[in-house]
Order: structure tokens, then C-alpha cells, then sequence
């Protein structure tokens, strides 16, 4: 829009005559080219020394008009005094003492220039990151993705008890810019000491310098989905200097092709981390069924209960059942055996060996406390008959991407064969060979393309009777940006449609990639957040301090293993009559099943983390009601 007003008030001004250029602008471009010039500037200064000396000159003069000597004498006395010449009484000693004064200056202003540069020459050699590392028992980070911020966040809470636990930050990324931005983007004070060092993570000579030998243990980190090739000559380079170590190395992988290969490396404990599986296991996991998804966030993460490994030798020669009820504050969920075999949820007569260890849910190691078994309290409910059928689902996916795909994969093994999905998407942003196939494991998949214009969003899921929707990115043709604006686009019109009195309920469930778009994320309705590098970042974190806990989050994820469920807690105690935590756990475990906690229904309850109790203590009193349910590890999937 034309403002008149701006245009009167332009109008009003003289304009100056073209190719005229002021005095102002000539001293001022005659001034910075001379200056600019090292024997310029000097004159300068001794220019400005002698202008000032006659300022002060003239000031004492007319503050004392009785002052010995000509005018250029005190004259010459202000500029001496300003530049420490020293004076003389007479020309002859001023000559020399300017002359002494002269070759000090050159020679301590060289010495001066020397050393200053050496020192500067040597911070910015510190601050490249090349000296050598000679810290022990380290953990040591090679590479640099998204992830290292919530890794480094997770270590520092999994080493509070541990005094200057010290993290090493190798990558190709400048020294000073990977301070920068660990100083920006985590915003919690850090139980740790961080020194990070810049070089080639492939080259063992460049390696030496972060002293991998003495590491307690290693992740190595993948840039991007192309990062795969660095990530294995960064593991070779270690193969080189770590050849029959106990050190364990934790290699994000994202092409599952590459896995295979790396196995085959001999005489290195590497243990890969494929971070598209982690995220598409979870979010399956996450849609089967309303709950589980924060209890294996739970698991994941160091700010609650995490998973550990317990030899009890009061339990040698007793059965599962009665390590089940064995502890006041920790749930078992598992054995390994001596031969390091993992089971998960074994069946409830499985005698504890001499060798064995129990896996456990505790706050922390030392709270793993033997207690005599509290078989005392268990009840005389009468197990009903439960039905071992999967339930239907109905699920919504709005987007698409070859990440779909996995994750359906991941999904139908839990599914009822009755079970529907239904893909809608904007064609222009899918690879179309990702569409094609349209039956999983029996399971029909009805695949819609919509135009973001002309489709009603709001009438297709009221007509749909939806129990789920799973928003996915778009990432087979959009950036990670694009693909969170999207999503996070999508997240906003359920939440309008939420709104809405007549529609059904329905529970969201959403993939956001780049963790720091997870706060805008938070003013939403949606009731599951996957944020993908946080996923990665937080097991690799774990896998850190306990290696052989792949092994259980593997089996865990595994639709033919033991898994996470959700049972209704009638199946399991009496309606309204008070019991004990202990009570369901004996219970659950006549039906061959390891009770973790429960989920308390409470329509009070806003926030879908609230109501989960991950591993109550076993004296805790709960007072059954309809809607609640039980948390265990079983075969059985419901």
C-alpha cells in the first residue's frame, strides 16, 4: 500500500548533486587508507602525542602563568611525559634520550610481539583440539549427530554417583564450533567433564590422540543416513588399536545391510545400533497398545528406573516364582544365564543356577535388596479364563515414507488378522514404489491419495471410527524441516478436530526427526511423541553403561519373544478390595507372567505419562477399580 505521507516527507528533503562527494567523506576515505598502513599509523600516534602534549601545554599555562622555561620547552615536557622519553636540560641529552627511548621500544616491542604470538599461536592450537588425551576410563565419543545432546544429558544422570566422570568428543567437526554449540543446545548443567578434540576419525594416527585404549567404552556416531561408510572405517581404524580388549563399541548403523558385515570382524566386541529399527519398534509398539510406549521410554532413560543385572545367591536353587517376590523395591523381569544367554519372563517353575544373574527394574544397583520371599500375602483370587486373541486395532497413518513400511512391519505381528489400516497421503511427496504392496502378514492395507486442498480432514476421520492415528514425516522427498513442519501441521488440525464434541476419541500418536522441534510439539493434544534422534541417543546411552542390555531391548522389541503388555487388572485381583502390588505380582506370575507396575485410569488425569507406576514397591496398597491395568513382561501378546 502507497503512504503520501512518506512520499511528502521525502519530497521536503535536498537531495545532493550527483557526483559530488563531501569533504566529510574524503577525510574520512584519506584517514583509513593512510592509517591502515603500519608506518602511517605510527606517525600517526606521534602525531596525536605532539597535538596532545600542546593541549596539555596551554592547560598548565593558564592554570599557572609563572612556569619556567620557553613554551616549547613545556611543550616538549608534555610529550615526553606522554610518551616516557624522559626529559633532559638541554637538546643534546633530549636527542639521546629519544634515541635510547626509540631502540627500547623496538627491541621490547619485538620481544613483546615475540612472546605474544607464541602464546597466541598456542591457545589457538588448544582451542583446535589437537593435543593429546590422557584421561582413563573415559567414555569416548567419536562422530557428531543431533544425538550427542540428549546422549551427553543421559550420561551425566547415569554418572552422579561417579566423581569427574570425564566424556572424550572426537569428531571432524571444529574444536571450538562443537563447544559453541554443546554450550547452546544443552540447557541443563552436566554431572561430567567434557574435552573434545578435532581430527579424522578413521585415521588410527589421528585417533591416538583420544586415547580409545584406555576407554571404559566407545560410541561411535552416524552424521546422516549416508554416514554409514564413515562409521565403518571409524570401527576399523579401532579394530587396529583395540584388538582383544573388553571394550565394548556402540556403532549407529542405519542400513541394516551393514550390520551383517560388521559382525564379521573378529576379535572387537562391536555392538550395532540400528537406529531406524529402534524408532520403528517403538512406535509399533507405541500404537498397539496406549501405555507401553512410556514405559519403554521408562526403561530407555536415566531419570527413573533403569534395568540392571544381579547376581543373588540366596536365590540359587530357587524357582522364578519366588524371585519374583524376592525384592521390596525392584521387579524382576528376567534371567541370564552363566553361559550370558538372556530370558525374558521364563516360566515361573525355572530354578535360579549358581552363575545366574536376575534382570531387574530398580531406581539404582545398590537398591537391589534380597528380602525374603512374600509368598505370606498372596490372595486366593481364582484366575478367569482370559482369551489368548490379539485384539482389533484401527489405525489412521496421515503421511507416508519408507519408514511406513517398517513400521507396519513391526506393527502386524501384534495386530488381529481383522485388523484395519488406512494410509492417507499427498502423492507429489511419496515414492510410489513405498505404496505398493498392500497386504502385511493377512493384513489388508488401504492405501488413499488426498489433495492438502480439497480434503476434508475432520469428515474422513469421524467416518473412520479411528483408534489410532500415527502422523509420519514425509521423508522420501522432503528435507527433516520440511518434514517436521508437516507433521507438526497436521498434529494442529487433530487437535481442532479433538475439539469437537461428535467425534470420536481417538489417540494420536506422532514422528517428530529433529529433537528441537519437540517443543512446539508440546502445546499440542497429540498423546505420543517419537522423536527420533532422542530415541537413538537414549539407547546408545544405556548400551554405554551396560552393553549386554542390547540383548534385552532386542528380545523386548521381538513380536516372537516375551514383550510389554497391558492387562485389565480385574483378570488379576478382585474389583475395589484393597491389595498389595506384591499380590498382583504373585498373581501375574501363576500365569507364567513377570508383573512391572500398573496404570491406574483416572479421567482426571490430563497428561498420558500420569497413571503409569513403573516398578511400585511390593507394599504398595492399590484398591483395583474398573480401567485399570497391570504392566507385565509375557509371551502372550493381548
Amino acid at each position: 500500500m502507497r503512504n503520501y505521507a512518506q512520499d511528502s516527507i521525502i519530497s521536503n528533503k535536498k537531495e545532493p548533486k550527483k557526483g559530488v562527494i563531501s569533504y566529510k567523506k574524503l577525510i574520512h576515505f584519506y584517514f583509513d587508507n593512510a592509517i591502515s598502513k603500519t608506518k602511517y599509523f605510527i606517525l600517526f600516534l606521534l602525531l596525536i602525542s605532539f597535538l596532545l602534549g600542546l593541549i596539555m601545554t596551554v592547560v598548565h599555562y593558564s592554570i599557572n602563568q609563572d612556569k619556567e622555561g620557553s613554551f616549547f620547552d613545556n611543550w616538549w615536557t608534555s610529550i615526553t611525559t606522554i610518551l616516557g622519553i624522559g626529559s633532559g636540560p638541554n637538546w643534546t641529552d633530549r636527542i639521546i634520550n629519544f634515541l635510547y627511548w626509540s631502540f627500547s621500544v623496538a627491541i621490547s616491542g619485538s620481544i613483546i610481539g615475540f612472546i605474544a604470538k607464541g602464546i597466541s599461536n598456542l591457545v589457538e592450537q588448544l582451542k583446535k583440539g589437537k593435543s593429546q588425551v590422557v584421561c582413563k576410563n573415559h567414555i569416548l565419543i567419536l562422530g557428531w549427530s543431533n544425538s550427542i545432546f540428549s546422549i551427553l544429558k543421559e550420561l551425566s544422570i547415569a554418572n552422579e554417583n561417579i566423581k569427574n566422570a570425564v566424556v572424550i568428543i572426537f569428531s571432524e567437526l571444529d574444536n571450538e564450533k562443537m563447544q559453541d554449540e554443546i554450550a547452546a543446545k544443552v540447557d541443563v548443567k552436566l554431572n561430567l567433564k567434557i574435552i573434545t578434540r578435532s581430527g579424522d576419525t578413521s585415521s588410527p594416527i589421528e585417533l591416538e590422540m583420544a586415547n580409545p585404549t584406555d576407554a571404559k567404552n566407545i560410541i561411535v556416531l552416524g552424521q546422516d543416513q549416508n554416514s554409514d561408510t564413515k562409521v565403518i572405517t571409524t570401527i576399523l581404524a579401532l579394530h587396529s588399536m583395540l584388538k582383544k580388549t573388553k571394550i565394548s563399541i556402540i556403532a549407529q548403523i542405519n542400513d541394516a545391510k551393514h550390520v551383517k558385515n560388521i559382525s564379521q570382524i573378529k576379535n572387537i566386541n562391536i555392538i550395532p545400533v540400528l537406529s531406524k529399527n529402534i524408532i520403528t519398534n517403538l512406535t509399533a509398539q507405541t500404537l498397539r497398545q496406549n501405555g507401553i510406549g512410556t514405559v519403554i521410554l521408562d526403561l530407555l532413560d536415566f531419570d527413573g528406573d533403569e534395568i540392571y543385572f544381579s547376581e543373588i545367591p540366596q536365590l540359587v536353587g530357587k524357582t522364578y516364582l519366588e524371585a519374583l517376590l524376592s525384592f521390596d523395591d525392584s521387579s524382576v523381569m528376567g534371567i541370564i544365564d552363566i553361559e550370558n544367554q538372556t530370558q525374558l519372563n521364563p516360566d515361573n517353575d525355572t530354578i535360579i543356577n549358581k552363575g545366574d544373574k536376575l534382570i531387574v527394574i530398580s531406581k539404582d544397583d545398590d537398591t537391589v535388596i534380597y528380602s525374603t520371599a512374600q509368598l505370606a500375602n498372596q490372595n486366593n483370587f481364582i484366575l478367569p479364563e482370559v482369551s489368548s486373541e490379539k485384539k482389533d486395532n484401527n489405525i489412521l497413518f496421515i503421511g507416508w515414507s519408507s519408514v511406513g513400511i517398517d513400521i507396519v512391519t513391526s506393527l502386524v505381528p501384534f495386530l488381529n488378522s481383522t485388523s484395519k489400516i488406512t494410509v492417507v497421503y499427498l502423492p507429489e511427496y511419496v515414492d510410489l514404489n513405498n505404496i505398493s504392496i498392500n497386504i502385511y502378514n493377512n493384513i489388508k492395507i488401504e492405501f488413499i491419495p488426498v489433495s492438502g486442498s480439497d480434503f476434508d480432514l475432520e469428515t474422513f476421520v469421524k467416518k473412520g471410527n479411528y483408534k489410532e492415528i500415527m502422523i509420519i514425516g514425509y521423508t522420501d522427498k522432503l528435507s527433516i524441516p520440511e518434514a517436521d513442519t508437516m507433521t507438526l501441521l497436521e498434529m494442529l488440525k487433530l487437535d481442532n478436530i479433538k475439539q469437537n464434541e461428535l467425534t470420536n476419541k481417538f489417540r494420536v500418536i506422532a514422528q517428530i526427526l529433529d529433537s528441537s522441534k519437540a517443543k512446539l510439539a508440546e502445546f499440542t493434544e497429540t498423546e505420543e511423541l517419537i522423536i527420533s534422534d532422542n530415541l537413538v541417543a537414549l539407547l546408545m546411552s544405556q548400551l554405554i553403561e551396560n552393553p549386554d542390555l542390547h540383548f534385552v531391548f532386542n528380545d523386548l522389541f521381538d513380536a516372537e519373544g516375551a514383550s510389554i503388555n497391558m492387562c485389565p487388572i480385574e483378570e488379576y485381583a478382585e474389583l475395589n478390595t484393597e491389595i498389595s502390588f506384591a499380590d498382583l505380582v504373585f498373581t501375574a506370575g501363576k500365569r507364567n507372567q513377570s508383573a512391572i507396575g500398573v496404570k491406574i485410569e483416572n479421567t482426571n488425569i490430563s497428561n498420558h505419562t500420569e497413571g503409569i507406576f513403573l516398578n511400585p514397591s511390593k507394599k504398595t496398597k492399590i484398591n483395583p477399580k474398573k480401567g485399570d491395568q497391570i504392566i507385565v513382561i509375557s509371551s502372550t501378546i493381548y
